[in-house]
């Protein structure tokens, strides 16, 4: 095969289905199918990017063959490749004629060339997305009816039949959006590094799709905006997703306020509208994946949608219950839960008053919360698992050893209920206390009856067992739960006694006295002895007593009639007369406290006077 003598230049931003167009033009052939029938090769190869016709086309025109498949749309299925990067067809427009006239104006006075020759297409204009020339301030000028089959994608030819629409083109605004997507088609380094870091067809697509969420709410159809309104959408899509990916999700988050304002299910069209149509419904391209993940966590983390709900396909975490969520998982009604969920303080007396959609709590609270609905136990039948006396039960539950994980609640309807879990760990917390095998034994009781014989209450008792204080702990296997206890009654009484109280009983005192409790009494009552209040080490009871010293200061001072007469060896009567006759007085008499009591000072003088007489 002979190269071509005559051939054009290859443009850095041109295709090469337009390099094809201009090298069959400037040969003097009149469409592109029809030279490349000549050269051997169809030209739908080169504008489907076949390789073989490609390398042929390359040394008829003495060009790299790789030069001119970088910038070729090679068709792969029911895609395009343009270096690499996957394209869908409904992103390109190639079957009308789209071009900037300065520019092909500009082509012809600089070019090289016949003149027919020199306008060639740019990369770009294919492209439904790219609306504008940046170059020159003015919206593309498009043909208004579709090529003729045996001209399509042959821009000369193309241009050529379009020529009765070419006008003066509409001014257009500048547009970062237009001018990133040009400078990425021809390879220049831009600072946008989340849109970079995407697939081609995404950074194209997305922006124009939240633009036109932002300009004309979120369920906006592109077939009601005009050129103008698109180029506008688009241009603020690339704004924001330009910033970054956080950027990305404010807009997204910004689209949750009126989200759970009414009724329904909340499904991702409901939240994100059209953005979430095309790519759930118009496209399956798993090169959107990345958006899809970002829009899909984003709803998780707002809304109560998890497991049976669909968000671009199953979801399979959830992050926040609705009531309506969680009574539809848990079969309970929705207002017994909200009932629960104000007795635990999880929603406020506002919360009250609205429907179940609306009332949102954290997923890993209500899920424990439902797991133990589901096997809670009111208060008889919670005593009945644990197997506990109802006396006993009530004083487990009032001092906190066991605790229902719902309080009665009377204010809102709700009566205490306990965990399953819960009292299980409460009863294995106690049989794991075991420290010795089972068998009969006097002094091994049950709790009722140590607490009875050993005068204590049952929360002394359970601190002894839970904080690892008794030596003697079995099981009885003929028993279940809290009665299967055994425990020593030897050893928990000596534990549960209390401190001495440092005194005298009554009883004692009047033995240490001599005297009779009647006498004693009366002696307290008049305040020759003090007595106090304590409380007896063994039963608990109140007790009178008297400390040693008080008894210690009556006998100092004061001496019984009765031991008087004990000691001279006398009749009691005797004795008093004897006083009597030596002027000495009772100090204390047998009228007041049924004793007569002389003061051993009086006595000991008189005493003194009779040895020395």
């Amino acid at each position: 095969m002979t190269r071509l003598g005559i051939t054009v230049p290859f443009h850095d931003d041109e295709t090469v289905a337009s390099f094809g167009s201009r090298t069959a033009a400037a040969n003097g052939i009149r469409t592109a199918r029809e030279f490349s029938a000549h050269m051997g090769f169809l030209f739908q190869q080169i504008v489907d990017g076949d390789q073989n016709a490609i390398n042929e086309f390359a040394y008829l025109t003495d060009r790299d063959p790789e030069e001119l498949q970088s910038r070729a749309l090679i068709k792969d299925a029911a895609m395009f490749r343009l270096r690499g990067e996957r394209l869908s067809k409904f992103q390109l427009a190639r079957t009308t004629a789209r071009f900037c006239p300065h520019c092909l104006r500009e082509d012809k006075l600089r070019g090289t060339g016949p003149e027919h020759s020199r306008g060639y297409g740019r990369i770009d204009w294919i492209f439904t997305c790219v609306r504008t020339c940046q170059k020159h301030g003015v919206f593309l000028t498009e043909a208004t009816a579709p090529s003729r089959s045996t001209v399509m994608n042959d821009f000369v030819a193309m241009v050529r039949e379009a020529s009765d629409v070419v006008t003066i083109p509409d001014e257009a605004p500048t547009s970062g959006y237009e001018r990133y997507i040009r400078d990425r088609l021809v390879g220049l380094e831009r600072t946008e590094e989340w849109l970079d870091s995407m697939p081609l067809q995404v950074s194209l697509r997305v922006p124009e799709v939240i633009g036109g969420m932002v300009h004309h709410g979120r369920k906006f159809r592109f077939g009601d905006l005009n050129t103008r309104q698109l180029l506008e959408a688009a241009e603020t899509g690339f704004g924001i997703m330009a910033k970054g990916k956080n950027a990305f999700i404010e807009f997204l988050v910004k689209h949750h306020d009126l989200v759970l304002e009414r009724d329904g299910d909340i499904g991702g069209r409901r939240i994100y509208g059209s953005l979430y149509e095309l790519l759930a419904h118009d496209n399956s391209d798993p090169d959107f994946d990345e958006i899809r993940a970002i829009m899909k966590n984003t709803a998780i983390d707002a809304f109560p949608i998890g497991p049976g709900n669909e968000f671009f396909g199953p979801i399979e975490r959830r992050r926040w219950h609705s009531l309506q969520s969680a009574a539809k998982v848990s079969h309970v009604h929705y207002l017994t839960l909200k009932k629960i969920l104000r007795s635990l303080d999880l929603i406020s007396d506002a919360d009250m008053k609205l429907s179940a959609h609306r009332i949102i709590v954290d997923a890993e609270v209500m899920d424990r919360l439902l797991s133990k609905v589901a096997s809670g136990l009111q208060f008889k039948d919670a005593r009945d698992f644990v197997n506990a006396p109802r006396v006993q039960w009530d004083r487990l539950v009032d001092t906190g050893y066991v605790k229902p994980f719902i309080e009665r609640d009377l204010a809102v309807g709700v009566m205490a209920t306990f965990a399953r879990s819960d009292l299980d760990n409460f009863l294995a917390s106690l049989l794991d206390k075991a420290t010795e095998e089972f068998r009969e034994d006097e002094d091994m009781l049950d709790i009722v009856n140590i607490r009875r014989r050993a005068l204590c209450k049952i929360d002394e008792i359970m601190d002894l067992l839970l904080g690892g204080k008794l030596a003697r702990v079995a099981i009885d296997p003929a028993e279940r739960g809290f009665m299967a206890l055994r425990l020593s009654l030897t050893e928990v009484t000596s534990k549960v006694r209390l401190d001495e109280h440092g005194g005298l009983s009554l009883r004692e005192a009047e033995k240490s006295l001599r005297m009779s409790g009647a006498v004693l009494l009366k002696l307290i009552d008049r305040g020759d002895i003090q007595a106090e209040q304590g409380t007896n080490p063994t039963n608990r009871c109140p007790q009178t007593i008297v400390k040693r010293i008080e008894l210690d200061a009556f006998e100092k001072r004061f001496i019984s009639l009765y031991w008087l007469a004990r000691e001279a060896e006398l009749h009691i009567h005797q004795m008093r007369r004897v006083l009597d006759d030596a002027g000495i007085k009772a100090a204390i008499t047998s009228d007041e406290v049924g004793a007569t009591f002389y003061t051993r000072g009086d006595v000991g003088q008189w005493l003194k006077k009779g040895t020395a007489n």
